[in-house]
């Protein structure tokens, strides 16, 4: 199966479980896999046979920028519907979704989730 990536797009937002996260807010590495047919793009040079992945980032941004919610595994689900809805074209994705400073005493890179869903 073909797919076009978008690694690490960062966006600022307001969630975790903490009162701190969804108040201050933090930066999120969102990357994404979509797998669908490319052949028709491939032949063609043609936007209109692939995925515009600046309306991907674009609807990304406005779920991660937008209403908090608790959990990254809740945010990556709402991520995934609305790509599934707004490109009929997907036929699966994977996502990640990575917390850069996340409030914990110990020292590490990131802390993150990464789920794939295949339509249905």
């Amino acid at each position: 199966m073909d797919s076009i990536r978008l690694e690490n797009l960062s966006f600022y937002g307001y969630h975790g479980v903490l009162p701190e996260e969804q108040r201050l807010g933090q930066r999120f590495l969102v990357s994404l896999e979509t797998f669908l047919d490319l052949c028709a793009a491939g032949q063609s040079d043609d936007l209109s046979q692939t995925l515009d992945y600046g309306k991907i980032a674009k609807t990304t941004q406005i779920l991660v920028e937008g209403e908090p919610v608790q959990l990254l595994e809740h945010l990556a689900t709402r991520i995934i519907e609305k790509l599934f809805h707004e490109f009929p074209a997907i036929e699966e994705i994977h996502i990640s979704i990575d917390k850069p400073s996340p409030p914990l005493p110990q020292t590490l890179d990131s802390v993150g989730i990464t789920l794939q869903r295949k339509r249905t």
